[in-house]
Formats: C-alpha cells, sequence, structure tokens
C-alpha cells in the first residue's frame, strides 16, 4: 500500500483553523517547542530571534485553545500543570533575549521534557497507564 493511501486511512477533517479539546492543543503546542529545541540546539541551523518568538507565541496560541470545561475533568495537580506551562510559555517568550544561546538550549530542552512529563501524567490520569515515561530522547 502506498503511503497516501495509508495516510488516508487516517481521517483529517478539521473544523477550524485552530484545534481545540485538549489533546489537540497540546499536540500542536508540543509540535512548537520541539521545533524550538531543534532549531536551538543545532548550530548548523541558521535562525533570527523572531522566528523563536513566533514559535512560542504560536504554542501559546494553541495552547489557550485548550478547552476550559477540561480542568473540571482532570485532577487539581494535572491542571496546576497546565497552569503551570502557560507561566512557562510567557516567561520563555519574555526572557528569551536576555537568555544566552547555551542557556537557551537547556530552559527549551528542560521545558520541552517538562511537558512529556506532564504527557506521561495524562496517560497515568486519563488511560490509567502508571508505567509511562518520559524518557530523555529528544
Amino acid at each position: 500500500m502506498a503511503f497516501a493511501d495509508r495516510l488516508n486511512e487516517i481521517p483529517f477533517v478539521p473544523s477550524g483553523q485552530q484545534a481545540t479539546g485538549f489533546l489537540p492543543p497540546f499536540i500542536r503546542m508540543l509540535g512548537h517547542m520541539m521545533y524550538v529545541v531543534a532549531i536551538l540546539g543545532n548550530d548548523a541551523i541558521e535562525h533570527e530571534d523572531a522566528e523563536i518568538q513566533q514559535e512560542l507565541a504560536a504554542a501559546a496560541e494553541h495552547w489557550g485553545h485548550r478547552d476550559p470545561e477540561a480542568a473540571s475533568r482532570i485532577s487539581t495537580r494535572t491542571a496546576a500543570y497546565c497552569t503551570s506551562i502557560d507561566t512557562l510559555l510567557t516567561e520563555a517568550a519574555r526572557d528569551y533575549n536576555a537568555w544566552n544561546p547555551a542557556t537557551r538550549v537547556t530552559n527549551f530542552t528542560g521545558l520541552t521534557n517538562r511537558i512529556a512529563a506532564f504527557a506521561a501524567e495524562l496517560d497515568h490520569e486519563l488511560l490509567g497507564l502508571p508505567g509511562s515515561n518520559p524518557g530523555r530522547a529528544m
């Protein structure tokens, strides 16, 4: 089976520009953060600080589109992690220009790892998978 045929087996019928719900905004936000880590962590990739700021703004925008009702369906601890991610995205955008290149890589790698740890927490809370682990590999 060709790739395109296999790809079309999974429906993709978005109803708007922005992801909604809880997991779709999470995935979109994480994609932007992983892109930032990939760019900053590779000296061979040229980038402008404005490009990184755009990625951070896009990540925050996606995350901001999560359904507010989700907070009532998750534990207090997990809801607090959501708020922490909001705050960290805001602080990263605010402080980015003050960080040197090594600090940028360290901070964004750390943030992306914490977001992955949050995903492991969601596995436990939403799916009952107690052994979920975010791993260290990017």
